[in-house]
């Protein structure tokens, strides 16, 4: 009798690690509707492939999601951050502001993009 409780327990949590990563599949496909400044509803990809971000704490939640490549421009500066620049060292690669103010017109030209408010 143990062994066959012990079956069925296995093919219960089974099937439960497969439904629940099929819905997780699903969840990614549709776009998040938001709400903007300006009243506006908006859509954005589940996973933002570009992100540019003007507070500098969000970096480090984006590095520790894994999302830190993602990065094409920040307010964060090897001078201010060094460490920050070790740990990722593509964010050498981002566009680097003084303040939190982005250029948005060049940004946008050069493909989509995400902007993270602060």
């Amino acid at each position: 009798m143990g062994r066959r409780l012990a079956g069925r327990w296995a093919s219960t949590v089974a099937s439960c690690l497969l439904l629940g990563s099929l819905s997780a599949y699903a969840s990614e496909a549709a776009p998040i509707q938001v709400i903007d400044d300006s009243g506006k509803t908006v859509s954005i990809p589940q996973e933002p492939q570009r992100i540019a971000d003007a507070w500098y704490a969000h970096h480090v939640l984006l590095m520790t999601l894994g999302a830190g490549s993602r990065i094409v421009s920040t307010v964060n500066h090897p001078r201010s951050q060094p460490w920050m620049f070790k740990v990722l060292p593509s964010l050498n690669d981002a566009t680097s502001i003084e303040g939190t103010t982005f250029n948005v017109e060049a940004l946008l030209g050069s493909g989509s993009i995400w902007f993270s408010p602060r």
